[in-house]
């Protein structure tokens, strides 16, 4: 009986891509596709290197509210990494079965629930 779907061999050569690709794009996600900075040195202008680390690191997915817009739930730029809103109330989170990974979110995707307890998204403005 075969357990596995992908051969070795096919996983090399999905790991030897992956290793390819990192060394084509990484020496050019530096300012200017010169390479990263230098230790010790500064971005020349910090306000769009934080810009741009925030969208790269992707967190507007947790600290942006959605609103539902017409082509279905977008981030609420105008709230743009505020963190989970006050004015809706959640109801109490549902009863999950048993199982390592269950979790639910909320709707405006800043409010998560799981066997830890609710978790808020804080506010990243000030």
């Amino acid at each position: 009986m075969q357990t596995s779907t992908l051969p070795l061999d096919g996983f090399r050569w999905i790991t030897a891509l992956w290793i390819l690709a990192l060394l084509v794009v990484l020496p050019g996600c530096g300012p200017d596709g010169a390479g990263p900075p230098a230790a010790g040195t500064s971005p020349a202008d910090p306000v769009q290197r934080g810009a741009h680390l925030v969208t790269v690191l992707g967190c507007n997915d947790c600290h942006t509210p959605l609103q539902m817009g017409p082509e279905g739930p977008a981030p609420d730029m105008s709230r743009m990494l505020s963190g989970h809103p006050e004015t809706p109330a959640l109801p109490p989170p549902p009863v999950l079965p048993e199982g390592p990974w269950n979790w639910v979110g909320a709707a405006t995707s800043t409010a998560f629930a799981g066997p830890w307890g609710i978790t808020y998204s804080p506010n990243l403005t000030p």
